[in-house]
C-alpha cells in the first residue's frame, strides 16, 4: 500500500513469519476438531446401518414369528431330504435377512446353489454374490480396512456387524444358546422367549475388519487359546501385551481373518459378549475352532449395538464385565448349581459376565439399568 510520504511499505519477514505462525496455530486448533467432526458423521453413519439392521429382524420377525437363526436356519434345508446337506447350513443370519435390506436379488442368487455343492466352490453365482461388498454392512469408520482386506479376499466380502449367540465361549455350532441368535435346527427364538426384555438385550454389535500382518488388539486374531467348553475369557487377555499388541502367535491368512466373510456363520459374523468392547479375539486353531469374537470399533472408547427393540446404543469399553476368571464350569459362591451335574453349556442363571454380559441373555433374570 502507499504510505502519506509516497513510500510504499511491506511486510517485513519478522511480521510475515508471525503471520505464518498465526495461521499454522489456528489450522492446528482446527484440524482435530475438523477431525473430530468427520468422525462424528461416521460413527453416525455406523449407527445407521445398525438401526437398518435392527428393523430388517423387527421385519423378519414379524414375517416368520421368530428371529432368524446364526446358522442351520431351516430355510436353507434342503427340502427333500430335511437336512443340510447343501452346506446352506453355513451360511449366516445376514443372508437370512437379504431381503430385509433391499438385497432381494442377491439372495435369490445364493438360493441357486445346487444341492450337494461344496462349500466354497459353489457354483459360479453363489461366487459372485458372495464377493458383493455392500456399503450397508460397512462402517465408514472401517472402510479403509474393509478396503484392504476385500483386495486379499478369494471367496468372500467383509463386513462390520455381528450377531450375539450369548455370554458364554462355546463352539460357534453349539445348540445351546443363551442369546436372541442360535443354532436354527436346535433352538428356536422368537421376542416371546426373551424374558430379560427387548430394550435390554443386545442383538447386532460393530466389530472391527482383520488387518493381514498386524499384531494390535481389534486388528488381529490370537491363536492357540481356549479350546475347551467354557473356557474363561482370561486365558485371551492373558495374551495381550502392555503395549496393546498380542504376544505368541495370531492369524495372518485373510481368508480366516475377522469379519472377513458376511455370508458365513462362524466367527466371521458372531461375537460373544464377555469381554468389554475393544478388547482382545482369540481362537483355538482359527475363526472357525473354539473362537472368542469381541464387539469393537475404530470410535474412539467403545462401540454400537442394536438391541432388539430397534434401539441404537454406544456402549463404552470401561463397561462392567465383570470377572473375566470364571466360567459356567467354576462357578463363584451363591450362583445355582448346573444342570445334569456339570454341563456348562445348560447353565441359566445371571451373567458371570457383569452388565455386559446381562445386555447379551436374553432370559438371564438380570435386572439393568442402560442409560
Amino acid at each position: 500500500m502507499n504510505h502519506p510520504t509516497g513510500r510504499r511499505c511491506a511486510f517485513t519477514l519478522v511480521e510475515l513469519l508471525v503471520v505464518i505462525a498465526i495461521i499454522g496455530i489456528l489450522v492446528a486448533l482446527l484440524l482435530p476438531a475438523i477431525q473430530a467432526a468427520r468422525e462424528a458423521a461416521r460413527r453416525s453413519q455406523c449407527g445407521n446401518n445398525l438401526k437398518q439392521l435392527g428393523l430388517a429382524l423387527q421385519n423378519f420377525h414379524d414375517t416368520h414369528n421368530r428371529l432368524p437363526a446364526f446358522s442351520h436356519d431351516p430355510m436353507y434345508a434342503d427340502p427333500q431330504h430335511r437336512d443340510h446337506r447343501n452346506n446352506r447350513h453355513r451360511w449366516s443370519y445376514l443372508v437370512l435377512l437379504l431381503p430385509y435390506l433391499e438385497e432381494q436379488s442377491l439372495h435369490d442368487e445364493l438360493m441357486q446353489v445346487h444341492v450337494g455343492v461344496n462349500w466354497p466352490d459353489a457354483g459360479p453365482s453363489h461366487a459372485s454374490a458372495a464377493k458383493v461388498l455392500m456399503d450397508g454392512l460397512i462402517c465408514p469408520s472401517d472402510a479403509g480396512s474393509a478396503q484392504r482386506l476385500f483386495s486379499f479376499a478369494d471367496n468372500a466380502a467383509p463386513h462390520n456387524y455381528i450377531a450375539n449367540p450369548g455370554d458364554q465361549w462355546l463352539g460357534w455350532d453349539w445348540q445351546e444358546s443363551r442369546g436372541p441368535f442360535a443354532r436354527g435346527d436346535r433352538m428356536r427364538v422368537d421376542f416371546g422367549s426373551v424374558t430379560d426384555g427387548l430394550s435390554n438385550t443386545m442383538a447386532i454389535a460393530e466389530t472391527t475388519i482383520g488387518v493381514p500382518g498386524s499384531r494390535r488388539v481389534g486388528e488381529s486374531l490370537a491363536l492357540n487359546v481356549g479350546g475347551f467348553n467354557s473356557a474363561p475369557p482370561s486365558l485371551c487377555l492373558n495374551r495381550v501385551a502392555p503395549d496393546g499388541t498380542f504376544t505368541g502367535d495370531v492369524e495372518s491368512r485373510s481368508h480366516l481373518h475377522l469379519a472377513s466373510r458376511w455370508i458365513t456363520a462362524h466367527g466371521y459374523t458372531l461375537w460373544l459378549p464377555i469381554l468389554p468392547p475393544n478388547g482382545p479375539s482369540c481362537a483355538n486353531a482359527h475363526i472357525e475352532d473354539w473362537v472368542l469374537i469381541t464387539a469393537g470399533s475404530r470410535h474412539p472408547g467403545g462401540a454400537n449395538v442394536v438391541m432388539l427393540d430397534g434401539a441404537v446404543r454406544f456402549i463404552n469399553e470401561t463397561i462392567d464385565a465383570g470377572d473375566p476368571t470364571q466360567s459356567a464350569s467354576a462357578l463363584p459362591p451363591g450362583y445355582p448349581p448346573l444342570v445334569d451335574g456339570g454341563r456348562p453349556q445348560d447353565y441359566a442363571g445371571p451373567s458371570l459376565y457383569g452388565v455386559w454380559g446381562a445386555m447379551a441373555s436374553i432370559a438371564g433374570r438380570e435386572t439393568i439399568r442402560i442409560e
